[in-house]
């Protein structure tokens, strides 16, 4: 419903606020506005105007800008997998003055209240099984049930949930 209102608002006034993206390996990524992007591309749109952030302090800056964001699920893993990819890209010594005596768990944890087991669970998902990660983002199951269904699949055993009889409902 709101990716539909942001069509609906970018097809009649534009594009408000553009995409933020970083060059990494001569591949751009975006860092902020994927479901802009998303209906954009809905919309037809060929180019898209975009923000370049260089100073990967800014990647930092931007998400802690966007915290207070309503994000699916797989929006907060992406970012945290950005922090890590930036905070793991400095000097030890730079590195320990930005965490100012937090642990990367730590620091991680308290910007995106993503523990680290859901996080470990989200990427066994995708890992073993992207169509429950897209099941899980849609709010269809837990990243808890998405990630025991896809368990017992692995280890081919039964598992008793409701998650299992509304897909077979739904597929």
């Amino acid at each position: 419903e709101d990716d539909m209102e942001l069509e609906q608002s970018i097809s009649e006034i534009g594009l408000l606020e553009p995409l933020t993206v970083i060059q990494k390996d001569k591949v751009y990524h975006i860092i902020s506005g994927n479901r802009r992007f998303s209906a954009l591309l809905r919309l037809g749109y060929k180019k898209v105007e975009c923000r370049v952030v260089s100073d990967e302090h800014e990647i930092i800056k931007l998400i802690q800008h966007n915290k207070y964001r309503e994000k699916s699920i797989i929006e907060k893993r992406n970012e945290i997998r950005e922090m890590k990819n930036y905070l793991k890209s400095l000097s030890g010594k730079e590195r320990k003055k930005f965490l100012s005596g937090r642990t990367l768990r730590e620091y991680i944890n308290q910007e995106t209240e993503l523990s680290s087991s859901i996080l470990t669970k989200l990427n066994y998902v995708e890992k073993h099984n992207p169509q429950v990660l897209e099941d899980i983002n849609l709010g269809l199951v837990s990243p808890n049930e998405g990630f025991q269904l896809v368990k017992s699949e692995i280890e081919n055993r039964d598992i008793d949930t409701e998650y299992t009889v509304k897909n077979i409902e739904s597929r």
